[in-house]
């Protein structure tokens, strides 16, 4: 590996580091700026190693929308919520792209119906089809369409990384829709006060920076 993509790579760490101290910090451009040269950085490194433009766009995306999520309120989350939208479609469009599974059947070419693949694909469809029937009663009005939006456009893309002959871009999917469900869950299921946010919120960032990561990597 080239000595500049060990640095950029050590210092989107040092960002994900510094942020997973700030998680529970209250809203400030400085821990916006920390918690966005993460994955910005990511998408960075992966300009200099001549990713594809999908994974360039869909890193870059996933930067903006986390500057969103840094600050409180609806219309930020809602910021954050399009932004990982369009994120999630170019991530569809670039695993969609990537050889399959020997022996993978895909139903409309996406749908993994034979094997394991079939297996995790039907739990994933279970565990959104909960998650949205969760959400929309405890949200307001304004959400409730593009909560069900998002949650499709995350399981399709789910969807296409189960297809994907590579383990790492699995684990990097799995990851991620694991981390949207706890924050769903702890921005919207749980109390204020509840014990359960801390380890909730710490969770999120962890999942999410290690998925986007995992992604990068691969290309």
């Amino acid at each position: 590996m080239p000595a500049i993509d060990r640095i950029i790579i050590s210092l989107s760490a040092a960002s994900a580091i510094g942020y997973l101290g700030r998680v529970q910090s209250a809203p400030s451009p400085k821990r916006a700026l920390i918690k966005t040269s993460s994955t910005g950085l990511l998408a960075v490194l992966a300009i200099l190693r001549g990713s594809p433009g999908l994974l360039v766009t869909a890193l870059a995306l996933g930067a903006i929308g986390d500057a969103f999520l840094a600050f409180d309120g609806e219309l930020a989350f809602l910021g954050g919520l399009g932004h990982f939208l369009m994120a999630h479609l170019f991530y569809i469009q670039l695993f969609s792209r990537l050889p399959s599974r020997a022996g993978t059947e895909l139903a409309y070419g996406l749908v993994p119906v034979s094997g394991w693949q079939a297996q995790v694909a039907a739990v994933l469809g279970v565990l959104v089809v909960a998650m949205v029937g969760a959400l929309v009663p405890r949200v307001s009005g304004g959400l409730r369409v593009p909560i069900v939006v998002y949650s499709t456009a995350i399981f399709v893309m789910s969807l296409t990384a189960v297809a994907v002959d590579n383990d790492r871009i699995l684990a990097g999917a799995l990851l991620f829709t694991t981390s949207d469900a706890i924050l769903a869950a702890n921005q919207f299921l749980i109390g204020p006060e509840s014990p359960h946010r801390g380890w909730m919120q710490h969770s999120v960032w962890v999942l999410y920076y290690t998925a986007q990561l995992l992604i990068a990597l691969e290309f």
